[in-house]
Formats: C-alpha cells, structure tokens, sequence
C-alpha cells in the first residue's frame, strides 16, 4: 500500500471541499464533543482570515484554543510510551511544549485558505480506550472526508488525546514513527530538536 503523508490528505480534504457555507457549531458545555467544536470554531476563523493572518497569525490564533482543547501532556507520553517516564521532569516538560507547538503549527500551515468549508460533527459518540471517539466530516462537493477524535475526561474536563485523519490514521501514530528512531539513537535532547525543526518547517510556510 502505497504511504499518504498527513500533509497531503490535509491538502486533498481542503482541496476538495467547496461551495458551502461553514456557521460555528454550538455544543453544549461539558459533552465530549465540545473540544471539538471549539477547536473547529477556531480554526474555520483562522482559515476565513488566512491570507491577511499569514501562518503566524494563524498560529497565534489557534495557540490558545488547542492547548486548550487537546491534552497535550497526555498525547505525548502516550506517544512516546516508557521512554518518557524516564526522562528527566526538565525534558518531560520541554518535550511537551515542543509537541504542543508542532501540534498548533502544524494546522496553522496547513489549513491556509478558505472556500466555503463545512463540517459537520456526530453528536452520537462510541465508547473508546478509556474515553469517547467522536466523529466528524468535512463536507463538501466531493467526498466527505473523516476526522475522528478520542477524548477523554480528566478533572472534569473533556480534551482531545488523538486524532484519526480519514477515520484511521492516528496522529500519535505518526508521531511515535516520524520521531521515535531520533529518540531510540539521540535521546530526548534530539527528539526535542527534531520536533522543533519540524515546527520551524511549518512555521517558514508561505
């Protein structure tokens, strides 16, 4: 089977869907599905504005609402499995906030035009390792393309763990495959250095 890079299904889901109208979604306080709304609140209004934000404005819009609506800390040590609980307090913290801003850059990048974009989220969600699975579409003259979420509830709070891009492709995933030889060969100081050169990639985007 031939690999898609994550890029590349970002841009053929944008490429693909025209023509409709995109209104905020309004979810109730306190359901699973309320950090994904907010983030998709965010990031149609980054995308409305996303020739006169540029990707830094995009990314300073974004910033706030995804570390807010994603639990960044838990992400990463899921992604990075036992390694991390052996890493110093210092790297730990160091490699969460390097993830976190490759996380925001990273659709800051590549959500960087608007035509007329809608999604749509499934209020019915599935019991899911330990939390809900949250499903999505975006929508538009070709083929829905799936982005579904696992969330889960920690201090009462629902936040967004992972992300399935067309339904199947975990995001952390990628992780653990894009940086996981890096941490095996160079430790945490190269993992971290890797992730934030791959967030200066983004961030150098046009």
């Amino acid at each position: 089977m031939q690999h898609v890079s994550r890029r590349t299904l970002l841009a053929t889901a944008l490429a693909s869907l025209a023509g409709l109208a995109a209104p905020s979604v309004a979810i109730a306080d306190g359901l699973p599905t309320q950090p994904v709304a907010d983030f998709y609140n965010a990031l149609m209004d980054s995308m409305r504005h996303a020739r006169e934000l540029k990707v830094k404005g995009r990314y300073e819009l974004l910033e706030p609402v995804m570390l807010k609506s994603f639990d960044v800390p838990v992400m990463v040590k899921m992604a990075v499995g036992r390694e991390f609980t052996a890493m110093s307090p210092d790297d730990q913290a160091r490699l969460q906030a390097a993830f976190g801003k490759l996380l925001v850059a990273s659709f800051a990048s590549e959500f960087d035009d608007f035509k007329g974009e809608k999604f749509t989220i499934d209020d019915q969600t599935a019991d899911r390792n330990e939390g809900k699975l949250v499903k999505s579409k975006f929508v538009g003259t070709g083929a829905p393309v799936d982005l579904n979420y696992l969330v889960r509830n920690t201090a009462g709070s629902w936040r967004i763990v992972d992300v399935y891009l067309n339904g199947t492709i975990s995001q952390l995933a990628t992780w653990r495959s894009k940086f996981g030889a890096t941490l095996k060969t160079g430790g945490a100081p190269a993992m971290i250095q890797a992730v934030e050169q791959q967030t200066a990639k983004y961030m150098a985007a046009i």
